[in-house]
C-alpha cells in the first residue's frame, strides 16, 4: 500500500510558491525582461525571493548578474515607485462605474494592480481615472 507524505497548506502554498517564482525567474532570466516583468516578479513572489534565487543558482551558476540585477531593480526602482496596494477597492470601483457585483469588478480591478506594477497608476486620483476611461 502507498503512503502519501501530506504536508500542512501553509508548508504546501510556500513550495508552490517558490516553485512558481523559480519558473517565473528563469523564463524572464532567458531575454531582457521588461521593467513591468521585473516589477511583477517582485509583487508576486517578493516573499519568497531569498529561496527562488537559492534554487535558480543551484540550477545555473550562471545566473548570478541576473539576480543581483533584479535585486537592484526592487532598491532603485520597485521599493520606491509602485504601488501594490489596490488604490480603490471593488465597492468603490463599483461606486464609480455604476456596477452591481461582477465578474467585471473583478477584471477592473486586475487591470488596475497591473497599471499600478506597470507604473502607470501611483494615487487614487490616477486611480479614478483609469477605471472611468
Amino acid at each position: 500500500m502507498e503512503e502519501k507524505l501530506l504536508l500542512p497548506v501553509k508548508i504546501s502554498k510556500f513550495i508552490e510558491d517558490i516553485i512558481q517564482a523559480t519558473e517565473y525567474f528563469l523564463s524572464i532570466s532567458k531575454n531582457n525582461p521588461s521593467d513591468f516583468e521585473l516589477n511583477w516578479f517582485w509583487y508576486k513572489f517578493k516573499n519568497v525571493s531569498d529561496y527562488c534565487f537559492l534554487l535558480s543558482y543551484s540550477i545555473d551558476k550562471n545566473l548570478e548578474d541576473f539576480i543581483l540585477r533584479l535585486i537592484n531593480h526592487y532598491e532603485n526602482n520597485y521599493k520606491n515607485n509602485i504601488v501594490e496596494e489596490p488604490l480603490l477597492s471593488g465597492e468603490e470601483i463599483m461606486k464609480l462605474l455604476n456596477l452591481k457585483p461582477s465578474k467585471e469588478v473583478g477584471i477592473i480591478k486586475d487591470s488596475l494592480i497591473k497599471a499600478q506594477i506597470g507604473g502607470k497608476v501611483k494615487t487614487k486620483a490616477e486611480a479614478t481615472k483609469f477605471v472611468k476611461e
